[in-house]
C-alpha cells in the first residue's frame, strides 16, 4: 500500500469512526460506487429522459427559430439550453450510480453515498457474491429481516471494485459475518 493509498484509507476510517458502536472496529474501508434499487430508479430514469426530450426539444426548436430570424447573439444563448438537455440526458443514464465511500466492520457494513448514512448489520447478511463487469467488479450481498409477521429480503452492493479487492470484501464480510453468527 501506498503512503498516498494509507492516507486516503486514513481518511476514510476518520469518515466513519464516529458512527461506530461500542466494541465495533474496522476491517477494511474503501472508494466505490453506490448502486441504488432498479425499479426506484427505472422510474427516475424514465422520467428525466421525457423531460430531457421535451427540454431539448423546446430548445432546438427555439434555437433553430432565433438563427432562420436573424437573431443575432440570441441565437446562441439557445445552445446553451441544448447543452443543459443533454447533461440531463448524460444524468439519466448514470443515474443509480454515485461514488461512495465504504467501510466493513465486526458487526456492519457501513455506506456514505452522499445522500446519508447507511448500515447492514452483518447478522441479516444470508449470502454474498462477486459480479465482475470487464475491469470492475460488485460485491452483492444478500439480506434478509424477520418482520413480526413476514420476512423482508433485499440486496446490498458495494461496487465499483477491481475483481481482487472485490474477493477481498467478498471474503472479509463472509468471515467476519460468520465470526458474527457464531456468537448468536
Amino acid at each position: 500500500m501506498t503512503e498516498q493509498n494509507s492516507t486516503f484509507d486514513r481518511q476514510i476510517t476518520v469518515k466513519f469512526n464516529r458512527h461506530l458502536e461500542i466494541g465495533e472496529h474496522i476491517v477494511w474501508c474503501g472508494k466505490g460506487v453506490a448502486v441504488a434499487g432498479v425499479k426506484a430508479n427505472l422510474a427516475a430514469k424514465l422520467y428525466m429522459i421525457f423531460f430531457a426530450t421535451l427540454w431539448t426539444a423546446f430548445a432546438l426548436f427555439w434555437t433553430v427559430g432565433m438563427f432562420r430570424a436573424g437573431g443575432g447573439m440570441m441565437s446562441y444563448f439557445g445552445v446553451l439550453f441544448i447543452v443543459v438537455g443533454i447533461v440531463i440526458y448524460v444524468k439519466a443514464f448514470s443515474a443509480g450510480r454515485t461514488k461512495a465511500f465504504f467501510a466493513v466492520t465486526n458487526m456492519r457494513i457501513l455506506t456514505d453515498a452522499g445522500r446519508g448514512f447507511e448500515m447492514e448489520y452483518l447478522t441479516n447478511i444470508t449470502s454474498v457474491q462477486v459480479k465482475e463487469k470487464g475491469s470492475k467488479a460488485d460485491v452483492v450481498y444478500s439480506i434478509e429481516y424477520q418482520g413480526e409477521n413476514n420476512v423482508i429480503s433485499g440486496n446490498g452492493t458495494i461496487g465499483g471494485l477491481t475483481p481482487e479487492e472485490a474477493e477481498n470484501v467478498r471474503y472479509i464480510i463472509e468471515s467476519e459475518s460468520s465470526k458474527v453468527h457464531m456468537y448468536l
